[in-house]
C-alpha cells in the first residue's frame, strides 16, 4: 500500500513539474502607456543634477496631504533653509481649498544634502483647530517623520513627507500622513 501511495505521488509530481514547464508567463507589456513615465520619474528622482545647489533662504510649499482613512487635505508650508536644517511654520485646511484644520511647526534635519537633493527626518508639532473646538479640548499631535525635497528648476522644487504621530492629546488621529507638494524659494 506504501509503495502505491508512493508511486502515485511521484507519478503526480511528474505530471505537475511537466506541466509547470509548459506554463509561459507573460512578460510585462512593452506598449504599456504609464511605463515610460514611471520610468523617467524613477530616473529623475534617483538621480542628481549637478547643475543646481540648495542655498540658504526662505521656500514656500503647497501640496496635499492625506491621513488613512481620512479625506484628503490642503498644506502650507513656510520653511527657513539654514543650512543643515530647515524650521518653518504649516496650515493644513480640511478638505482642498476649505476651513482651516490645524496649524503647527515643524524641523527637518538634512541628513543628505547632495546638488537638488535633500532628505531627512522631520518633527511635526500640530495644533487641531477644528477638533479642539468640537471636542472643548485642546488637540494636538507631536509627529516625527522623514522629508525629501528634489529642485525641479532654478527655484523650484517637488517634496514628499511621510509622518506618524506618536504622541497625541484629545482625539487626534493616531495615523500616519502623507505630503506631496511642490514650491519655490527666494
Amino acid at each position: 500500500m506504501k509503495k502505491f501511495i508512493l508511486t502515485i505521488l511521484l507519478a503526480t509530481a511528474a505530471a505537475v513539474g511537466a506541466r509547470a514547464q509548459a506554463i509561459q508567463i507573460p512578460a510585462f507589456p512593452t506598449n504599456f502607456v504609464a511605463a515610460p513615465f514611471i520610468q523617467t520619474a524613477a530616473q529623475w528622482a534617483t538621480s542628481y543634477n549637478t547643475n543646481y545647489v540648495w542655498t540658504n533662504g526662505i521656500s514656500i510649499d503647497t501640496g496635499v496631504a492625506t491621513t488613512t482613512g481620512q479625506s484628503i487635505s490642503d498644506r502650507l508650508n513656510v520653511n527657513y533653509d539654514l543650512g543643515q536644517f530647515d524650521l518653518g511654520a504649516q496650515g493644513t485646511f480640511t478638505g482642498v481649498g476649505s476651513a482651516f484644520d490645524s496649524a503647527g511647526i515643524h524641523g527637518t534635519w538634512w541628513v543628505l544634502k547632495k546638488y537638488d537633493l535633500k532628505l531627512g527626518p522631520t518633527l511635526d508639532l500640530n495644533y487641531q483647530i477644528a477638533q479642539s473646538v468640537a471636542t472643548g479640548k485642546t488637540v494636538f499631535s507631536i509627529a516625527p517623520g522623514v522629508k525629501a525635497t528634489k529642485v525641479i528648476s532654478g527655484n523650484t522644487y517637488a517634496t514628499a513627507e511621510y509622518s506618524f504621530p506618536v504622541l497625541t492629546s484629545g482625539h487626534a488621529t493616531g495615523s500616519g500622513t502623507i505630503y506631496i507638494g511642490t514650491g519655490f524659494t527666494f
